[in-house]
This record gives C-alpha cells, structure tokens and sequence, in this order.
C-alpha cells in the first residue's frame, strides 16, 4: 500500500515554481507532479462546492411549499468530507533524489530556482500522513481496550466486560478496602484499649499509640496491597502474552515431524531394506519352478 502525504500550501507552492519554469524534468516525474497538482486543483473545487450557503453571505433557499425556514429550526445536512490533496511519498524521494543530483542542481540554478528548496527534508516539512476515513476509524478502534479490535479474530480480541465481571470487580475492591480500614481503626483501638486499661497510661498518651499502631497498620496493608497487585498484574500480563504466542501457532512441530523423516531417510540401510524387500517381492512374484513332466500327474 502506498503512503500518501497531504500536500501543506507552500509545497503546492514550490511544486506550482518547479513545473511553471519549465524545467527539464523525468517524464514520469513530471508526470506524476502535473497529476498531484490537478488533484489539489479539483479538491479545491469541491471544497468551495461543499461551504454552506449561510457562510458565503446568502439567505437560506425556500422550501417547495413557499414558505420560509420557522425561526429556532436547524437544518442538518450530512456534508461529505472532502477528501485533501495528497501526494506519494516516492515522488517527493525522486524529486528530491533528482534535485540533488548534478544535473538537477545545475538546472535549477539555470532556472533561479534554490536547491535547498527541494531537499527532502524541506518537501516532508508541514506534511502529514494521510489515512481514510475508513482506516482511521479502525485504528482509532483498536486503540480502545474496551472495543473488540478489528485487526484481531473474535478469539483473540478483548471482551466488553460484563455487568456480573464488574460487579464482582467492585466488590472485591470494596472488600479490599473495609479489610485495610478495619485492621486499622481495630488495631488502634486495641493498642488504645490495652495502653488505658492494662499499663495504665493516661488517655493522651494512650491516644498517641493508637494512632501510631494504626499508622503502622495502614502502611504494611498498603504495602501488601501493592505488592499483591503487581503480581497480579505481571501474571495476567504473562497470561495474555502467553495466550498471544499459542495464537500465532508455530511451525516448529512440523519441523520436528520433517526432520525425524528426514533423519530415516539418513538412516544407512533403512532405504536399502525397504528396497531390497520390494526387489524380492518382485522377483518372487516373476519366478518360474520348474518341474518334471511326470510330476503334473501326481
């Protein structure tokens, strides 16, 4: 598939330059410079074609009935999109390719045209890849982990999550997190209980270790909370990696299956058996006997 390049003003510019001074170019350059600038010119057209009436200054036509459009109403008409001019990216290498060259540079200069306008660095400068409509909707699709993606089988494309999948995905971290809130505010009230009761520590000391207990708490359960997810993460992703590999399927058990083949074939005396019992086959099969003639009445 070729790689199309939309045509930015000042390279239609420099192109328009090129071909109006007449300069000796390659007959299919040239060619396909003259077609490029044709397109620009009917896309042009088409896009004058596709304003609205309302932005060139003019009233809104009047509909069959006579009447005029009632206030408040919007009227939607579904416009094309209008395709950019674009140019391949191999006539801009072969004209930068020519350009470069002695006796495009010597022609160029003939013409007071500046070389360094035709390099290929300041024909890409401004351009950007063109892509259809059609072909930018699908990668923007496949960019979307949500979405099957289109470039994938059904098997192997993700599916849209379920409404059961992310309840239990909210429960689990619901779970997760009334599990951290009461190992902590337990295990501070516990430390708080056993200071004020047991040791007999005053109220504001006792308040100042359990605080202490349950910040200690909170950071070991978000550790492990941390550390827990990683693995979780890394897992799934060496699943889906591993699932990816299987999918792509391998030619390395046929291989196996040749070359074991193969290695009977080398096998010194393996062809030469199986020869030799068909020689013999045959051979019994065209061997005469022969016997007496008194032999036939017995």
């Amino acid at each position: 598939m070729d790689t199309r390049l939309t045509l930015p003003p000042h390279l239609l510019e420099t192109i328009k330059q090129l071909l109006i001074a007449d300069v000796e170019l390659p007959s299919d350059l040239r060619r396909d410079l003259e077609a490029a600038l044709s397109s620009a010119a009917v896309v042009a057209v088409d896009a004058q074609r596709t304003v609205p009436d309302t932005e060139r200054g003019q009233e809104r036509p009047e509909d069959s009935s006579g009447g005029h459009y009632p206030e408040g109403a919007e009227v939607s008409e579904a416009a094309e999109e209008v395709v950019p001019p674009t140019i391949d990216v191999e006539v801009l290498e072969q004209l930068s390719r020519w350009a470069t060259s002695n006796d495009g540079r010597a022609l160029l200069k003939r013409k007071r045209l500046d070389p360094s306008n035709y390099l290929l660095i300041s024909l890409l400068a401004g351009t950007e890849v063109y892509l259809p409509p059609s072909q930018r909707d699908r990668l923007i699709a496949s960019q979307n982990p949500e979405k099957p993606n289109p470039y994938l089988p059904s098997y192997l494309s993700p599916a849209t999550p379920s409404f059961g999948r992310e309840f239990r995905s909210l429960s689990k971290q619901l779970t997760t997190i009334f599990n951290v809130l009461f190992s902590v505010f337990g295990s501070a009230f516990a430390v708080y209980f056993a200071a004020t009761t047991g040791a007999g520590w005053d109220r504001e000391h006792a308040i100042l270790l359990g605080v202490l207990a349950g910040c200690v708490v909170g950071v070991a359960d978000g550790v492990l909370v941390w550390i827990f997810a990683g693995r979780l993460e890394k897992s799934r992703k060496e699943a889906r990696e591993r699932g990816a590999e299987l999918a792509k399927g391998s030619a390395k058990d046929g291989l196996k299956v040749v070359e074991r083949e193969e290695g009977r074939d080398d096998i010194p005396g393996a062809g030469e058996g199986s020869t030799a019992a068909e020689t013999s086959l045959e051979k019994r099969k065209l061997r005469l006997r022969r016997r007496g003639i008194g032999e036939a009445d017995l």
